[in-house]
């Protein structure tokens, strides 16, 4: 059936029924051509006569639509777009523009504009997620090519460790184990490891802190870099203390760095500093006051986990970072009986330690203008150089051994004056106390072998291992001789003088640079 208005149609199905559907109006229909096909009756007549009359269907299928319009009670938003499209026929413009808002051939011409709309928004929509995925996807992709690039080169703690300088080392009999070169004792025998992470612990006033002020002291005086993190004072009175010490003023400032942190390391300002101030390298760093330290970071300091992850994250780094010795001064329980040779809190305070943990007590107390007296014990010593050292004998029920005695005398009033004596009733470590037969020798023997490391001297210029060792860092230490390390080996600075009782004089570190 060709419709009346020249509106074009195609077969379609409705309830069943085939039907044939409006597509769209002529375009080359005019209102005036449409005006010419006036309607043979009224527009308020019944609004079916008007579908019927220019519906290109069959009575029948428009019949059929209306009667499922009517089961709809006019519902159009559950008629389909065929039955839609049968309806919305194509009129006269003088009849169309007559039709009210409500008829079904306008109601259902809306319908249709608000689906195809509705339609068109949910086609926009499904291409932008389709196009969002395909974007999504080529990222993930990039970004899984660059990861795979950057594993394939990168390198990690958990790869490998190439052990063939090891046992090449090992096989040719010239490995090198861990040394205390820091902080000596009047004999020589000294209690600190580079790169290592000791613990000074004792009670409140047990002259700890005093007892590394004076080891800074010395580094200080001898040219070495010195970093003090402090918690428990102020920087009068730690760089005073120093001076009192014996460390000249001008050497205080070239080679103290001093830090009074009051944060944690989580923020990018306190991580940039973190870093700046570990670019370089320092001989000892003292980090006064662990348990503050710990409650700093927010760490419990009886928690082993918190304990642990500390200790990773700020001795051990500084140590590996910066190749110096450090050490923690630490407190001890009031517990007398069950402290043993721990340090207050959690037992990972002493499994941390890469080095030595010292347990210091007063035997005589410490004061301006007096004459104390600090007994010293080692309670643990992973590398085993320093207990190596002490003569053979049977430890305390604690485990730990005496290892020094330290005077602290200012009753001169020239300053505070320290010596770490070897404890009373022990050979002095690597010879007698006034060894200068010795001591020569090995002058002698550097001022003929210069440029050589200071264990391979003390290995090929005769007799103990031990004793020899021990007569190289006393003279290092008194300024004899310079260990210039990074391969330039040891030489000599000033000529040895016998008459010299180096081992009875004070670390008043007087006219050294």
């Amino acid at each position: 059936m060709i419709p009346k208005n020249g509106a074009t149609a195609n077969a379609a199905h409705v309830d069943g029924h085939e039907i044939t559907a409006v597509l769209a109006a002529d375009p080359n229909s005019s209102a005036a051509d449409l005006e010419d096909d006036e309607p043979p009756f009224a527009a308020d007549e019944d609004p079916w006569v008007i579908v019927a009359e220019y519906s290109p269907h069959p009575r029948a299928i428009v019949d059929s639509v209306r009667g499922h319009w009517d089961r709809c009670a006019g519902a159009i938003e559950r008629m389909s777009r065929p039955a839609l499209e049968t309806i919305a026929v194509e009129v006269p413009h003088s009849l169309a523009v007559l039709l009210e808002s409500d008829h079904p051939i306008m109601e259902c011409r809306d319908e249709l504009a608000r689906r195809a709309e509705s339609d068109a928004r949910k086609a926009q929509e499904r291409a932008r997620v389709e196009a969002q995925a395909e974007a999504d996807a080529a990222l993930k992709a990039k970004v899984a090519t660059e990861a795979a690039a950057e594993i394939a080169t990168a390198t990690s703690s958990w790869d490998p460790v190439d052990l063939t300088t090891i046992l090449a080392d090992i096989a040719a009999g010239t490995v090198t184990l861990p040394e205390s070169t820091i902080m000596p004792r009047d004999d020589g025998l000294c209690l600190l490891y580079p790169g290592l992470v000791h613990s000074f612990h004792g009670e409140s006033e047990s002259g700890k802190s005093l007892l590394m002020q004076h080891a800074c002291a010395v580094e200080i005086g001898n040219g070495h870099d010195v970093l003090y993190i402090d918690y428990e004072s102020d920087q009068l009175s730690v760089v005073q203390r120093m001076a009192q010490l014996g460390a000249p003023v001008e050497s205080i400032a070239r080679h103290l760095t001093y830090v009074r942190p009051a944060e944690a390391l989580k923020g990018a300002v306190s991580r940039a500093h973190w870093d700046r101030l570990l670019s370089r390298r320092y001989s000892l760093a003292v980090l006064d006051g662990v348990t503050d330290a710990l409650a700093t970071f927010g760490y419990s300091s009886i928690d082993n986990d918190d304990v642990t992850k500390w200790t990773r994250d700020v001795p051990k780094h500084i140590a590996d970072t910066t190749g110096a010795a450090v050490a923690l001064i630490d407190h001890v329980s009031k517990d007398t009986g069950g402290r043993g040779r721990f340090a207050i809190g959690g037992s990972a305070k002493m499994n941390g330690l890469t080095g030595a943990a010292y347990i210091v007590e007063v035997e005589e107390p410490l004061g301006r203008g007096r004459r104390g007296v600090l007994a010293v014990r080692i309670g643990k010593d992973r590398a085993g150089g320093v207990r190596g050292r002490l003569p053979a004998g049977k430890p305390r029920h604690d485990r730990t051994e005496p290892v020094t005695t330290v005077v602290v005398d200012s009753t001169g009033g020239d300053g505070i004056h320290v010596e770490l004596q070897v404890p009373t009733g022990i050979a002095p470590s690597g010879g007698t106390k006034n060894d200068a037969a010795m001591l020569e020798r090995a002058a002698e023997y550097i001022a003929e072998h210069p440029g050589v490391a200071k264990t391979v001297t003390a290995k090929t210029m005769g007799g103990k291992y031990a004793t020899s060792l021990a007569a190289i860092e006393r003279l290092i230490i008194h300024g004899y001789v310079a260990d210039d390390g990074r391969g330039r080996g040891l030489r000599v600075v000033k000529p040895y003088v016998p008459s010299d009782d180096v081992f009875a004089m004070h670390t008043h570190l007087d006219g050294v640079a």
